[in-house]
């Protein structure tokens, strides 16, 4: 996480901390994000379908501020678009560029509604260079 994190404004990494907000949040590590429009696109398409399906006004207003990250985004580095189900994140860290794939899930059941909306997203490296420093073989 260190890797991931490195640089962010210290108030984005105080309770309650939000990992889409600190990832798009300008004080964050999007300025180090290289397929920033793909990246953000995906996380802004999660808290969208989430703020649809839960009518929570957290959700809406996390969605905003996300779309707004991104509208900058779009004026400096291209166009947000959508990614796949499988889709890479390309950051560059202290001892070079990191990338890493990631596929995400959302479960939803009616019969354990301590799993209902769990949401987990994974990440792998997606080349030897980052499986190399994150001590992988």
């Amino acid at each position: 996480m260190d890797a991931l994190l490195a640089g962010c404004a210290p108030e984005l990494l105080e309770p309650p901390v939000n990992v889409v907000r600190i990832s798009l949040h300008p004080h964050g590590p999007a300025g180090r994000i290289g397929n920033l429009g793909e990246w953000g696109g995906h996380l802004l398409r999660q808290v969208s379908r989430r703020a649809e399906r839960t009518h929570d006004p957290r959700h809406r207003e996390l969605a905003a501020e996300v779309a707004g990250h991104l509208a900058g985004c779009a004026r400096e580095r291209g166009t947000v678009r959508s990614g796949g189900p499988v889709i890479t994140l390309e950051i560059e860290g202290a001892d070079g560029p990191l990338r890493f794939f990631s596929t995400s899930a959302t479960l939803s059941t009616a019969t354990d509604t301590a799993l209902e909306g769990l949401h987990l997203e994974t990440f792998l490296p997606a080349d030897e260079s980052t499986r190399s420093r994150f001590g992988g073989r």
